[in-house]
């Protein structure tokens, strides 16, 4: 159950992203559910983890804060659930 959990994780953060446009737009940020975000140590605030790895899971979501504004003007991809991304893929 945990595999095919993490596989529609990974899809729903990698999928059909532009990887050749760089680390901001080469992956998605989901805004799900706070349990959610919980149980997966915030991995959810993805575009932050991409730009800055070395970010402590408990930090992402300040991360994601701080770079929203270029987020927003560079585009890149804020969804605001798994389940909507899986059914567009």
């Amino acid at each position: 159950m945990f595999t095919l959990l993490n596989s529609m994780r990974f899809i729903g953060e990698h999928y059909g992203t532009p990887w050749e446009q760089g680390q901001l737009l080469g992956t998605r940020t989901i805004i799900s559910h706070p349990i959610n975000s919980f149980f997966r140590n915030n991995i959810n605030y993805h575009i932050g983890h991409h730009v800055y790895p070395a970010t402590p899971w408990y930090n992402l979501q300040k991360l994601h804060a701080a770079l929203a504004p270029e987020i927003a003007a560079r585009g890149a991809m804020v969804e605001s659930s798994y389940l909507r991304v899986l059914r567009r893929s």
